[in-house]
């Protein structure tokens, strides 16, 4: 049995799935009886068992998509784009009083937002969404326009 959820972690496509599964099937088995070949009194059948055990570990650990790995490097990915987003939603909402954004007040209101780090607004001048002068950064247009987009399914949601 364990081929196939070993063989189940790669692919998306039943056919390749299958075919997995029998190369890791028919992997289990060589190896496992060249193990057990290579030692005195020790059984090929648990031994080929340990092979697929293992090849199933491996695929759980580091299949591309399905893997831990592969997902908790999603999880820390999406958690510094959230991390962004937030600020980028702070600074909108600040903005969003002023009808010009780049006027000195909304400018002074946002350098005295404290909740953002050094490396939040360089990655968010990265992306052109904030501009950074100095000491003094300011939200660009193009990152108005992305808070913008963000909020607004949200506020189609209400309305319903």
């Amino acid at each position: 049995l364990a081929p196939a959820p070993a063989a189940r972690q790669w692919p998306n496509s039943l056919s390749v799935m299958i075919f997995l599964a029998a190369v890791f099937g028919a992997f289990s088995g060589v190896l496992g009886t060249a193990i057990s070949a290579s030692q005195n009194n020790l059984s090929t059948g648990p031994i080929i068992v340990l092979v697929a055990a293992g090849l199933v570990l491996l695929s759980f650990v580091f299949a591309p998509q399905r893997g831990l790995l592969a997902k908790r490097i999603r999880f820390y990915r999406n958690r510094k784009e959230l991390n962004l987003r937030k600020t980028l939603s702070v600074m909108y909402h600040i903005a969003q009083n002023h009808k010009d954004i780049s006027h000195p007040h909304a400018i002074k209101i946002l350098n005295n937002f404290h909740g953002y780090t050094r490396k939040t607004l360089n990655k968010l001048e990265e992306k052109n969404w904030v501009e950074i002068r100095g000491n003094q950064w300011s939200l660009t247009a193009k990152g108005y326009q992305e808070a913008e987009n963000f909020y607004k399914p949200q506020e189609a949601m209400q309305d319903l």
